[in-house]
């Protein structure tokens, strides 16, 4: 009896012990592995930044966004922009992962086009905080937003103002040639513009063509004829490096950094190319040179939500199009917000000392317009530039032969 009694004792003692173990352990236990099975939520964005600093602001921005949300993780991958449609398509078509695109407004037009994005639902208090209104065409198809602009970044002129203290600041395309004449007789490339791309070497001649009264209607005009003739000229004088064909935003910008050119018309984000290049060199500002109907043209990215994209995704594009996030932004690039605070107020200089153009571009400001054949359309104009520049043909040719290809991609979109 006492065995007996001695055993169910233990028994009775044992069975306490395992009760009050899994009391405590199981509920650990249970969380421990709902904490491990949690799967941690992806968010993959594409994006065309080439310039390093470009890359780690928007990294920088993902990295925050992760800390202040439990479970998500942002994937940026960046792609070059002459690969870029090719690289989204490649990837939609091989069912990959991809919620975000960030490209150029030129781009989003035919990424639209092609079916490869979704509609994103803008109400009016969205739209009406936005700086730069323009910039919502390329976002609109058919009445619908695909897209949210994401950055201002236009084209100005930057210039040494060490070496021009003694010229105007060129303010018209004729003072710009008459400048860079006198320059080149001093044994000096006097200008540049990115003309490697196809997309670079378009928006240049575009800003030109459209600064002189023209559009992509009247190519073969006055206005069409009189930008060839400013580019051919430059050519002729030697105003332009004999390599500018292959040289991209980034590399010109490198070139002026160098201090192996006078001037040139570059993206304003390519100005953090040149501070980062540590150059010592008295760089000024000014807007584009203009004719007869200005030259303060917007440009920049938008962001669009992939047609496929996780829900998580639409937050990010959110959270990236906040006043404080664009305010972020264009500081660490060298960009305008295009969302801002009521009491946010533009830096009275910009970072060369001279007077900033942004209020400038805030009180008028153009666009040019955008097309879901713009790839063709781009195309269609550098190869003309090229004719230009080879001297293999006359402006007159070019401007007939680039008019009827343009229109006609223009009528099948």
């Amino acid at each position: 009896m006492k065995i007996r009694a001695v055993l169910g004792a233990g028994i009775g003692t044992m069975a306490l012990v395992i009760i009050v173990l899994l009391t405590v352990l199981w509920p650990r236990r249970q969380n421990d592995e709902s904490g491990q099975e949690e799967p941690v939520r992806e968010i993959t964005v594409i994006s065309s930044y080439e310039v390093p600093a470009h890359q780690e602001a928007l990294k920088k921005i993902a990295e925050n966004y992760e800390a202040q949300q439990d479970g998500i993780s942002v994937v940026i991958e960046f792609v070059s922009k002459e690969s870029f449609r090719e690289e989204v398509c490649l990837r939609v078509e091989r069912e990959e992962d991809i919620d975000l695109v960030i490209c150029d407004r030129m781009m989003m037009p035919a990424l639209i086009d092609m079916n490869l994005l979704q509609e994103i639902n803008i109400t009016e208090p969205v739209r009406n905080k936005m700086n730069y209104q323009k910039m919502w065409a390329s976002t609109l198809s058919n009445g619908r937003y695909y897209g949210v602009p994401l950055t201002c970044d236009p084209y100005v002129l930057f210039y040494r103002r060490d070496i021009l203290e003694s010229w105007e600041v060129p303010e018209t395309w004729e003072e710009l040639l008459d400048t860079g004449t006198g320059l080149r007789q001093m044994g000096r490339y006097s200008m540049g513009f990115p003309a490697k791309r196809t997309e670079e070497a378009a928006e240049f001649f575009l800003l030109m063509l459209y600064s002189m009264g023209g559009n992509l209607y009247s190519l073969d005009g006055d206005a069409g004829l009189g930008a060839m003739d400013t580019i051919s000229e430059m050519w002729n004088r030697g105003l332009l490096p004999d390599n500018i064909i292959n040289l991209s935003d980034k590399d010109l910008a490198g070139m002026f950094a160098n201090g192996n050119l006078t001037m040139m018309v570059n993206r304003l984000s390519m100005g953090k190319v040149i501070r980062n290049a540590g150059t010592t060199l008295d760089v000024g500002i000014a807007q584009v040179p203009e004719d007869t109907a200005g030259s303060r043209f917007i440009m920049g990215d938008n962001v669009g939500l992939a047609k496929d994209a996780v829900p998580e995704a639409l937050e990010f594009l959110r959270y990236l199009c906040t006043p404080e996030i664009s305010v972020q932004l264009a500081e660490t690039m060298g960009t305008y917000p295009v969302y801002t605070n009521a009491d946010y107020e533009p830096e009275a200089t910009s970072w060369c000392g001279t007077q900033s153009l942004e209020p400038l571009f805030l009180a008028e400001n153009r666009m040019i317009e955008p097309h879901g054949s713009w790839y063709q359309i781009s195309r269609e104009i550098s190869d003309g530039l090229l004719l230009l520049l080879e001297g293999n043909t006359d402006s007159s040719s070019v401007a007939e032969q680039m008019q009827d290809q343009i229109r006609v991609a223009i009528m099948e979109e």
